[in-house]
């Protein structure tokens, strides 16, 4: 799929679709499935809010690549 060649409404459908495939897939205990969402080269973090609000940028979950999710 050319991304490039899609209209807003096509490139708006098919990201809600990525999201709810992602949610499902979550929702649904596939867990093994989930880091197939993710390039190679990543990065998923988890702040806690606190630390947002204080400007902290210490994650309690650090992945830097797929290999680590």
């Amino acid at each position: 799929m050319q991304l490039d060649a899609l209209t807003a409404h096509e490139l708006q459908y098919h990201v809600e679709h990525l999201l709810a495939e992602y949610a499902h897939c979550i929702d649904d205990d596939r867990l093994e499935d989930w880091p197939g969402f993710f390039i190679d080269r990543c990065t998923y973090k988890i702040v806690a809010r606190e630390n947002v609000e204080r400007n902290l940028p210490l994650a309690a979950i650090f992945c830097d690549s797929k290999g680590m999710l």
